[in-house]
């Protein structure tokens, strides 16, 4: 029977829009991540599942969606999958769907803009 090598992670809540005494969470998230990073590089695992909160709110800045884009491409290369699941603050309305004028439209929330952006068949969402 063949193995499957799976890592692991969530809950990341990345949240970069502090100032004060809480400034310092550019750094702190920044060194969580390369800390993953070098771990994925050395496990090297057949898939990478990252599960939701990937955002402390659903509503993010560009710097946290250009954190988490750089995170995606620099483990991208070692492994064959990564698996994205949404956690609840990852969603902007419930169902991730709007009713305008007696239409249904879909908005796209963070994630899905930024996977959409690296184009690559090895990204699940």
């Amino acid at each position: 029977m063949q193995s499957l090598k799976i890592f692991h992670y969530g809950d990341i809540q990345i949240e970069l829009r502090v100032s004060g005494e809480n400034a310092q969470r550019h750094f702190e998230f920044s060194s969580v991540l390369k800390n993953t990073e070098r771990q994925v590089m050395f496990e090297q695992p057949d898939v990478v599942v990252i599960a939701g909160d990937i955002y402390q709110y659903a509503a993010t800045d560009g710097e946290e969606q250009e954190m988490f884009a750089t995170h995606l491409h620099n483990i991208l290369p070692f492994t064959k999958r990564i698996i994205i699941i949404p956690g609840n603050h990852d969603i902007k309305q419930k169902n991730n769907t709007i009713i305008k004028k007696k239409k249904k439209s879909s908005l796209s929330d963070s994630i899905k803009s930024i996977i959409t952006g690296i184009k690559s068949d090895k990204i699940s969402y």
